[in-house]
């Protein structure tokens, strides 16, 4: 169990690095359980919004969940 090593936020960073400078991605989208407000708290803190709820999206545990469906806008295409 890794939770609350910071593995997540050095990956997040890792990939948000990527994204951004190496391949200039104006966009990251990304789906999480509605419930995993762990997983969504991180996703906040490096600027996803969410965008909409995918209702009955995945099967987790032989049961259907919600979804959302988060983005992230690259900083340095944002326009003031």
């Amino acid at each position: 169990d890794y939770q609350n090593m910071g593995v997540g936020t050095a990956l997040m960073e890792a990939l948000l690095d990527v994204a951004d400078n190496w391949l200039m991605l104006i966009r990251v989208e990304l789906t999480v359980f509605e419930d995993n407000k762990r997983a969504i708290h991180l996703y906040e803190k490096f600027g996803f919004e969410k965008e909409g709820l995918k209702r009955l999206a995945s099967i987790r545990n032989g049961k259907y969940e919600n979804e959302y469906l988060m983005a992230r806008i690259n900083p340095s295409y944002i326009k003031e």
